[in-house]
């Protein structure tokens, strides 16, 4: 029934089998490695070729998403204002509460020039 491009090799002492195995499992797992990464690489791609790039400078005004647990229906989605105080990296500021003056870590998917 089956189509053999070579008869299947069957090792002669159980050394050889575990050598043999021990390899074909290292190619394997080096295999899947490789694989996950570049679809990890890929999903990346994907996600960001739609995704903006904003832009903030320090001491501007901004709204940031309401993530309160009470929020409903009609509960404003973005609440502010707060001015940028520091940037901690291309998608990461610290934002100032105008009112009273308390630091939050938010990133760039959370908000919004005003």
């Amino acid at each position: 029934m089956f189509d053999f491009i070579s008869p299947p090799s069957v090792p002669l002492t159980t050394d050889t089998y575990r050598k043999t195995m021990q390899q074909f499992m290292e190619h394997t797992l080096l295999a899947a490695r490789n694989n996950n990464l570049r679809h990890q690489l890929k999903a990346k791609q994907r996600y960001d070729s739609n995704r903006s790039n904003p832009q903030y400078y320090i001491g501007q005004n901004v709204i940031i998403r309401n993530r309160s647990l009470a929020m409903n229906k009609f509960s404003s989605k973005f609440i502010g204002p707060y001015t940028i105080f520091k940037q901690v990296n291309n998608k990461t500021y610290v934002v100032q509460n105008t009112k009273n003056n308390q630091h939050t870590r938010i990133t760039v998917q959370d908000l919004r020039s005003i």
